[in-house]
């Protein structure tokens, strides 16, 4: 264990051939580690599942608004205007990157950016993937 705080699960699993960082900004040329929040380690957080870094690029989206059963996943307590955002997913070389939990992954270094993928509609984009898309009761539906 590094830190004492976190557990990482080193060589356990076979390593992603992609990583994946969504975003809002379109600026960014290299990641640079940041508090995962309370309790997470500062690092540089991605992802193979590249619908559920997409997910991140949404202004204000968090972990409360993702559900989880099996391989079936769930956007909600988002409104229509978040959902219909564009942002940008990052592809990332997953060599600095270890498993942290589940599907993040985690580099303590700054990792270069490989691609920058313009997303135009996060929601719809989402819905292609196969997320189920629910905005916040009482507005309209995600435009198509």
């Amino acid at each position: 264990m590094e830190n004492g705080e976190y557990f990482i699960q080193r060589n356990r699993v076979k390593m992603p051939e992609r990583m994946y960082h969504g975003s809002a900004s379109s600026r960014l040329r290299t990641l640079k580690p940041e508090s995962g929040g309370k309790g997470k380690p500062v690092a540089v957080y991605a992802t193979p599942r590249k619908g559920l870094a997409l997910f991140f690029a949404i202004k204000g989206a968090g972990w409360k608004n993702i559900k989880r059963d099996n391989d079936d996943w769930e956007v909600v307590g988002l409104t229509e205007e978040q959902l219909n955002q564009d942002g940008y997913l990052y592809h990332l070389n997953p060599d600095k990157f270890e498993q942290y939990e589940g599907w993040q992954y985690i580099s303590e270094e700054p990792v270069k950016i490989k691609r920058k993928e313009k997303i135009k509609n996060i929601g719809k984009e989402l819905k292609k993937m196969g997320f189920k898309v629910k905005p916040k009761k009482g507005v309209r539906t995600i435009r198509e």
